[in-house]
């Protein structure tokens, strides 16, 4: 039964301690990951989706969830699992701003381990002042969020371009989060999420069940996110096999014009040679 299943590949990237472990050992086995430790290199853990779940186009997939390792030390050794990704999910400490800076460089990573996959430069914004210049501070985070606003309402071409799979901008240790900062600003998205049109959700520093319960907001969010996911692997499918067709037909209409011009150049020496005789006689 298996066998039959289709499968979409979904990485789980970011800084070693956010909680990505966790966060999959949730998503998968809807319980909390106990005794978590330290991912050296990736670990792989499967879950069951129902892809557009109460429709007539209701199907079964397999999520394979790849938690690549957060130690930079082995970060040599994460590259042959970032390959044929469908999907992306980014993890960063709410507690942490260091740490959702660095899921630009994660995500770069990515981005270079996939052929299909590209991004400008400057979406890293690794000159930009403003992107150095945010810090903890809760004015500074709402100026930073403002200018990726303005960024995109002033110039939305330059994000028209990005060539992403979906990606899903998972925010932990909300509680801690709001006992160090003014909590207004989680309400907002968050610079990373805006910067690349993803999905965003925000959990607290246990991964409590309750907050991807069924039903719940973010539950809501996570379907919706692997359904976008299996969607756009389906259109990456049906634009290949369009492409094959089209080189296909490209490859034929090109045979076909070789065998006119070829018929068209012998039917005009035949009929110049048969004139030539003629003149003979």
């Amino acid at each position: 039964m298996s066998a039959s299943i289709d499968k979409v590949k979904i990485v789980v990237i970011g800084d070693s301690g956010v909680g990505k472990s966790s966060l999959v050992h949730l998503i998968a086995h809807q319980q909390v990951l106990k005794k978590p430790s330290w991912t050296i290199g990736c670990s792989v853990d499967v879950k069951l989706h129902e892809y557009k779940d109460g429709t007539v186009h209701q199907k079964p997939y397999f999520i394979e969830f790849f938690d690549i390792g957060g130690n930079t030390a082995h970060k040599a050794s994460t590259k042959i699992f970032l390959t044929s990704v469908d999907g992306i999910i980014m993890v960063h400490d709410l507690a942490n701003i260091k740490s959702q800076e660095n899921l630009k460089q994660w995500l770069n990573d990515v981005v270079k381990q996939n052929e299909n996959m590209s991004v400008s430069s400057s979406d890293y914004f690794s000159n930009d002042t403003s992107s150095k210049s945010t810090t903890a501070n809760t004015s500074t985070l709402n100026k930073s969020q403002t200018y990726y606003r303005q960024q995109r309402a002033n110039n939305s071409h330059s994000f028209d371009y990005l060539n992403l799979p979906p990606i899903l901008v998972v925010g932990t240790k909300l509680d801690l989060a709001k006992t160090m900062r003014n909590s207004n600003h989680l309400r907002n998205a968050s610079p990373i999420a805006i910067q690349f049109r993803a999905d965003e959700i925000n959990l607290v520093i246990v991964i409590d069940p309750k907050y991807l319960a069924s039903a719940t907001s973010n539950s809501v969010k996570l379907e919706k996110y692997f359904d976008k996911v299996i969607e756009n692997k389906i259109a990456q499918q049906n634009r290949e096999v369009f492409k094959e067709k089209s080189n296909m037909f490209s490859i034929q209409t090109e045979k076909a014009q070789r065998n006119v011009i070829t018929n068209a150049n012998e039917n005009f020496l035949g009929f110049k040679s048969s004139s030539y005789n003629s003149k003979l006689k």
